[in-house]
């Protein structure tokens, strides 16, 4: 049995803003670790790093299992290794490079997130901490696979409309408070970006726990999805609040649920700024009937998320349409 390690890096992780309740976590403090051009996949036998000071605290998991010679399981790895080629994409030489050049803000190490990644938010010393934000970015990876097409993936279009999406769900006490998504790219119209090559700051406003993190493509197989699924991220900003007013906000209840035709909504508040998207996060049309009943029959049967304002609160509850 492989015996796990826990890394615990305390001090000098970080950069301080002015502010004294907001730091700012780099993770260049591993470069001598990791050394150059190389990176931390779990193999090297530690599966936790946190990274802790003045009472901040931030977790990430490295997973390895050791069949077939042992692989990566995720779902964060950390890295220094440098290749922005564009060129038909290649796993072993692309996948642990983030495609901006460098970590955020010019700096040598940065994370790679799998699919399915997560961030522990949760002090044990500063309960009111919450993550602010942070830089996301393409892998080199994932940008040559869709600049190219590849064995799995196909070339990205804007005649198909393609989008590569990272979306980002916010928990608190294990209940979902808010989902938010960040186009890694995006050829919906022939204005949209294309493909995201340098890093992108995400900020948010609630009060979370923790993060979980999906990508969805507009490329899926009899496998799922064909985009490699992989991001990176850098910079993450932690800010103690001195307050969880946010950790219950106001709910939304919708019913019949699941629906066939139609779905009403309760809420103790007003409800504003009503919205529909289903688990790939695509947005569909929220078709009034009536005074708070709205139709289903354009939507395809699956799982979509409800999303309103309430009380200033982005507020989301789950619908299946049957």
């Amino acid at each position: 049995m492989k015996k796990l390690l826990s890394l615990i890096i305390i001090g000098l992780c970080m950069s301080f803003s002015v502010a004294q309740n907001e730091v700012k976590f780099h993770f260049d403090i591993l470069e001598t670790n990791i050394g150059t051009d190389n990176y931390w996949d779990g193999s090297n036998r530690i599966d936790t790093v946190s990274f802790s000071q003045d009472d901040y605290y931030l977790e990430m998991i490295m997973g390895w299992d050791t069949s077939w010679g042992g692989y990566s399981t995720g779902p964060w790895a950390f890295s220094t290794r440098i290749d922005t080629t564009e060129e038909t994409s290649d796993f072993s030489k692309h996948l642990y490079c983030a495609r901006p050049g460098s970590g955020a803000e010019g700096t040598a190490v940065y994370a790679v997130g799998f699919n399915g990644a997560h961030l522990l938010n949760q002090s044990p010393k500063m309960p009111t901490q919450r993550i602010k934000g942070f830089y996301i970015a393409n892998t080199t990876y994932a940008v040559n696979s869709m600049l190219f097409g590849d064995q799995i993936g196909k070339q990205f279009s804007y005649n198909d409309k393609d989008t590569f999406v990272l979306k980002i769900y916010s928990f608190a006490e294990n209940v979902l408070v808010d989902s938010s998504l960040v186009y890694l790219a995006d050829f919906r119209t022939p204005n949209s970006m294309g493909i995201l090559k340098t890093w992108k700051f995400v900020e948010f406003t609630e009060y979370f726990d923790s993060l979980n993190f999906q990508l969805y493509s507009s490329d899926n197989g009899q496998w799922g999805m064909n985009t490699p699924a992989f991001f990176a991220l850098d910079g993450v900003v932690l800010e103690n609040t001195n307050s969880k007013e946010h950790i219950t906000p106001p709910s939304i209840s919708v019913y019949p649920n699941p629906a066939k035709n139609y779905f009403s909504f309760k809420s103790e508040l007003p409800v504003k700024e009503l919205s529909l998207f289903n688990v790939q996060g695509q947005s569909f049309p929220v078709v009034s009937i009536s005074r708070n009943v709205f139709s289903t029959e354009h939507l395809p049967s699956g799982l979509y998320f409800v999303s309103a304002m309430i009380d200033g609160n982005r507020v989301i509850t789950k619908l299946i349409k049957e």
